[in-house]
């Protein structure tokens, strides 16, 4: 009787909060499906077929010789598939590490924890939507009035630019430090906006991963004599390695995705300038292989690193 009635008590907490979870993401789920699913199937349609606009729309088969093209013929794809893989590799553990190193400053109890913790995403809000076609209509403005007159202190300001990377590079060489080490630190050097425009996303989620663990954790810690670097690597780091794996996914996806990725420019100026529709969605798919390749990979090498807490029962 007892074991009946313990059958029919209802669902576990663990299934309930699944279900939670299907209902809170049910809305995107359903408005992809309808929306953004026509649109998949027909990119997978026209990367086999030559298609052209006129009247109406003119399709001829042309099997996988897109796909062919793509590899073998076009001199930009592979080219440009190693430039992204690069960047990515040069992106992704800086800003990770950033956005750790500043979530975790964040997280302390400080006057203005909410101002700082609002500055930090700002780059986020300006980097969307209407301000970044505004920002590119400015650059175009001022390249526009580069070409038609000369001015003597901004070409200064360039040059002057370009002797500090020089002399950094001169004193990185003179410790006998490697060339390519030499460059890395350069490139980092020259892309710290990018670096903090780009990790405001980041510093949210490790924000929210920091503030579900227990104080409690780390007061034992401080009782038993835990010191603060020991409670980074055997408390902060291992509770909130689900979280850093999240944030390396989802670094990854928006590296390769963004406006400013030399691949997404070149399949866009294949199909909408160029109007070769076909081949166009033939980069597309090809892409988006190597995408999850690599975040298979990553996460087949990360997942032996993750630490979950054990199911309450």
């Amino acid at each position: 009787m007892n074991k009946t009635a313990g059958r029919r008590r209802g669902l576990s907490r663990e299934t309930k909060k699944g279900l939670r979870g299907w209902i809170f993401v049910a809305p995107f789920v359903i408005g992809f499906l309808l929306i953004y699913g026509k649109i998949l199937l027909d990119s997978v349609l026209y990367s086999f077929f030559d298609v052209h606009v006129a009247d109406t729309l003119v399709m001829e088969f042309k099997g996988f010789q897109h796909y062919h093209d793509a590899l073998l013929v076009d001199p930009d794809f592979n080219r440009t598939v190693f430039e992204s893989l690069q960047n990515l590799f040069f992106e992704l553990p800086v800003i990770l590490i950033f956005s750790l190193f500043i979530a975790i400053i964040l997280n302390q109890k400080m006057i203005g924890r909410g101002f700082f913790r609002s500055v930090f995403f700002i780059p986020v809000i300006l980097t969307t939507g209407v301000i970044v076609k505004a920002e590119m209509n400015n650059i175009m403005l001022s390249t526009v009035m580069d070409n038609m007159m000369v001015d003597t202190g901004v070409t200064q300001s360039m040059g002057a630019a370009v002797m500090d990377a020089l002399d950094m590079q001169k004193l990185l060489l003179s410790l006998n430090l490697n060339m390519d080490f030499t460059n890395y630190i350069i490139g980092l050097v020259n892309s710290i906006y990018d670096i903090v425009t780009k990790a405001g996303v980041q510093i949210l989620i490790f924000l929210a991963g920091l503030q579900s663990i227990s104080p409690s954790i780390y007061e034992s810690a401080q009782i038993e004599g835990a010191s603060g670097w020991e409670q980074l690597w055997k408390i902060t780091f291992p509770m909130i390695s689900p979280i850093i794996f999240a944030n390396l996914i989802y670094t990854i996806i928006d590296s390769f995705t963004r406006s400013d990725n030399a691949l997404m420019r070149l399949i866009q100026q294949t199909g909408f300038e160029n109007s070769n529709y076909g081949l166009a969605s033939a980069m597309a798919w090809l892409y988006s292989i190597v995408i999850v390749i690599v975040i298979a990979v990553i996460a087949l090498i990360c997942s032996r690193f993750i630490f979950y807490q054990q199911k309450e029962r």
